[in-house]
């Protein structure tokens, strides 16, 4: 039998800049423009009120990517009927649908 060979696989490497802060986030809003680039907001829900943390910009597909990666470490893989976020939902006989499509 022939041996089997080795692929060596080139990844990125991670340039991590220690001076960005970790933020605590729990919601987040996601606008895609007609040229499918994203806009990402991420806020804390707080007594007070919604406090915006972090904004993003990103390509559709790389979004994609991202949800994807998303999906596999969280072991979550949701349903299209609806939205899961108590923040972004209404109940209408019982399922969840996204606000404005009712």
């Amino acid at each position: 039998m022939p041996k089997a060979t080795e692929q060596k696989i080139k990844t990125a490497e991670l340039y991590a800049d220690m001076s960005l802060k970790s933020l605590w986030v729990d919601n987040l809003h996601v606008a895609i423009r007609e040229d499918d680039v994203c806009f990402l907001r991420w806020s804390t829900s707080l007594p007070e009120g919604f406090f915006e943390q972090a904004r993003l910009m990103s390509g559709k597909k790389q979004l994609k990517e991202m949800i994807d990666i998303l999906c596999f470490t969280t072991d979550y893989y949701p349903e299209k009927e609806g939205l899961t976020s108590k923040f972004h939902q209404d109940k209408v006989g019982g399922k969840a649908v996204a606000r404005g499509k009712k």
